[in-house]
């Protein structure tokens, strides 16, 4: 099942595109899931909900946000 990650929970994905190696274009690495329309603006209210309190808080708490995502 393909999943996109929007405000704080997964939701199935209403599609997929295949993620190709270009080197080897018959080998399938993975999938991309897709967004519907309505997934998308789910994800951009989302955003903003969360810009609201992200916005307010230190770019120290920023940077170790960022940092523990890259890091997963």
């Amino acid at each position: 099942m393909n999943l996109n990650y929007i405000g704080g929970e997964w939701l199935a994905a209403s599609s997929a595109v295949p993620n190709v190696n270009r080197s080897n274009t018959s080998d399938v690495v993975g999938e991309f899931a897709q967004a519907s329309a309505t997934d998308v603006q789910r994800a951009m209210d989302a955003a903003s909900d969360a810009f609201r309190s992200c916005s307010r808080s230190t770019i120290q708490i920023r940077h170790d946000c960022l940092k523990a995502i890259a890091e997963e």
